[in-house]
């Protein structure tokens, strides 16, 4: 189940409102059956998108437009900025 509330999401990762199967990347964390899944693969064709999860989780699939509980690693965009 891809609608079941996961919670906090994992230290370090910021979930993101509004995401669809489509936005998913390798290295995302996603909500399925109420907790959060590392993401180690996904793939997608013709619109089907196939995610493969760490070893604890179920895959997933579905089509692009399926809503998800998607985290995300975010780099400080300050670091190594040009503006200094």
């Amino acid at each position: 189940m891809l609608a079941q509330d996961p919670g906090a999401p994992p230290v370090g990762l910021t979930v993101f409102p509004e995401a669809i199967l489509g936005n998913l990347l390798s290295g995302d964390a996603i909500g399925i059956d109420g907790r959060w899944c590392n993401v180690e693969r996904c793939t997608s064709v013709n619109e089907w998108v196939s995610v493969k999860t760490a070893d604890y989780c179920p895959n997933a699939e579905g089509f692009s437009d399926v809503p998800i509980f998607l985290a995300r690693r975010i780099e400080d965009v300050e670091e190594g900025s040009a503006d200094e």
